[in-house]
């Protein structure tokens, strides 16, 4: 894990008292910077389906209100649940990845 073999075979190893080189030090950032883009991602992603699944629940109002068809009124149904579904899933994902850091 360690470019150090010293420091990899420490059993006291600490923030403070451990020497990263060069090579490990930029493994880190390479390593934050993927997790920060990823939690990034997912933020977006979570945000993206949540406008999408307002945007079907107000087509749905509108769908009832003008007295649409039992066909159209199924077809909206079916795209909410599978946004919710969808939804509920990229949130897992969001708290997941927060929880492992």
């Amino acid at each position: 894990m360690f470019h150090n073999a010293r420091w990899s075979n420490s059993a006291a190893r600490s923030a403070r008292s451990l020497h990263l080189s060069t090579c490990d030090q930029q493994a880190v950032r390479a390593t934050l910077l993927v997790m920060d883009v990823d939690q990034s991602r997912q933020e977006r992603e979570v945000e993206r389906l949540s406008e999408r699944l307002g945007e079907l629940v107000r087509e749905r109002q509108e769908l009832r209100t003008a007295g649409a068809d039992p066909g159209s009124l199924e077809r909206n149904r079916l795209q909410i649940v599978d946004r919710q579904s969808e939804f509920g899933r990229a949130l897992i994902e969001q708290h997941a990845a927060v929880l492992a850091t």
